[in-house]
């Protein structure tokens, strides 16, 4: 009679005499990511401003570096990243600026603080207890083996609709947690504001006998925003709105899209592409081809000559934080003074464009009606000087005195 040994399948070739015990395939925990990868993770998402307290630029290691030495203590790990709202989020908050403490063993629920000095106390602390039940719920749910839509308790936190069960985890691990977050941020800000125990020294304030400090509200929604009675000429705001449809078809391939609009101004993000250019400091090559940027249009553009075009450098964006991973201070004063030069020397450009713009509409032929005015035959279109910019990318490197000298030569030319 075979035995159960006898009847198990042999390798072809191979006496079952010779057949060693079997060895058993390893079992997945089940625990999922570990610390480090579920950080390196959330980083490449969110690139942290600071570590610990520490500056990235000013660390003498790469940041996945410094990160795996500090996920091998025994110690919480704090990041502070700006976390960008959703694109239909209605409240008046370009970045939520937090700080997200990592504890040394992740069944223990991580936490964060807002950073943001413009949301009032009272909403940072719905925030704050908004995230706490996500982590919650995330830890909780990984313990027990659930789904992400698991039912758990909560330690007396008040999620977006009163219940820890009405949250849908994006993710259980760490960016799992800050997705979920930038989920239901609008939720949580919408709630009513805690109530908080302010410390006010005793002082005598004129017109101000209540010896206390009115904390700021939160911003208003956009759509309560009353809007203000334009005094700009009809046409000129055509001409504007003109601008900016030409700008959007001609930067649509650098993926532009609009980020917010206000009373004030359209603001648009994009990453522009241009010419590889090397940059040489303290004998370190960067070889630069894109930039993020952020470009702002006031609304009273061509009707006040003050209000030129506005262009930022995203310093957030992973190419910029990349750029600026560098331990030589010397560099990295350099580098920061490159891009503040790309910045001011493209207000020096578009201011003076502004002013031959505004100059040409004040100048108008009388006989020419407004309204048949065309946005081509501005001296200098926003698309234009866009157009300036990417072309001549290296000169706006350049200190400011030496640029306005280059700018002016060039437009004589013209």
């Amino acid at each position: 009679m075979n035995t159960p040994q006898q009847n198990r399948p042999v390798a072809s070739g191979t006496p079952g005499s010779l057949k060693g015990p079997r060895r058993r395939k390893p079992r997945s925990s089940g625990k999922g990511p570990s610390k480090l990868q579920q950080i390196n993770r959330l980083i490449k998402q969110f690139p942290p401003l600071t570590i610990n307290g520490i500056a990235v630029t000013g660390l003498k290691e790469t940041v996945p570096e410094y990160i795996k030495r500090l996920s091998e203590k025994d110690e919480w790990i704090y990041l502070s990243f700006l976390l960008r709202p959703e694109a239909d989020f209605p409240f008046e908050l370009e970045f939520l600026s937090i700080s997200l403490g990592i504890p040394p063993k992740l069944s223990t629920r991580p936490e964060i603080a807002v950073l943001n000095d413009d949301i009032p106390r009272g909403y940072s602390l719905n925030i704050e207890s908004g995230f706490k039940a996500v982590a919650t719920k995330a830890v909780s749910s990984k313990s027990r083996g659930s789904n992400s839509k698991g039912k758990g308790k909560s330690n007396g936190d008040v999620p977006p609709s009163g219940s820890e069960d009405d949250l849908e985890l994006v993710g259980k691990d760490l960016l799992g947690m800050v997705l979920t977050l930038r989920k239901y941020l609008e939720k949580f800000l919408s709630q009513k504001k805690k109530e908080t125990i302010k410390i006010v020294k005793s002082t005598s304030i004129k017109g101000d006998s209540s010896g206390q400090n009115s904390e700021k509200s939160l911003p208003k929604p956009r759509k309560e925003k009353q809007q203000k009675e334009s005094n700009i000429p009809k046409h000129i705001q055509n001409l504007r709105e003109h601008e900016l449809a030409r700008l959007e078809a001609r930067l649509k391939p650098f993926n532009i899209r609009k980020f917010k609009e206000n009373n004030y101004s359209t603001v648009y993000i994009m990453t522009l592409q241009f010419n590889s250019i090397v940059i040489n400091i303290e004998d370190m090559e960067k070889s630069i081809n894109s930039f993020p940027i952020r470009v702002s249009i006031p609304k009273d553009y061509l009707s006040n000559a003050k209000k030129p075009v506005k262009l930022d450098v995203i310093m957030t964006d992973p190419i910029i934080t990349n750029l600026t991973s560098s331990s030589d201070k010397g560099y990295m004063l350099v580098l920061s003074k490159l891009l503040s030069n790309i910045m001011n020397n493209f207000t020096t450009m578009a201011t003076e464009d502004l002013k031959r713009n505004v100059d040409f509409l004040e100048h108008t032929d009388s006989t020419v009606q407004p309204e048949q005015l065309d946005p081509t035959s501005l001296p200098h279109t926003i698309t234009s000087q866009m157009n300036y910019f990417i072309v001549h990318i290296e000169k706006f490197l350049l200190e400011r005195r030496d640029f306005s000298r280059w700018y002016e030569l060039m437009r004589s030319l013209t």
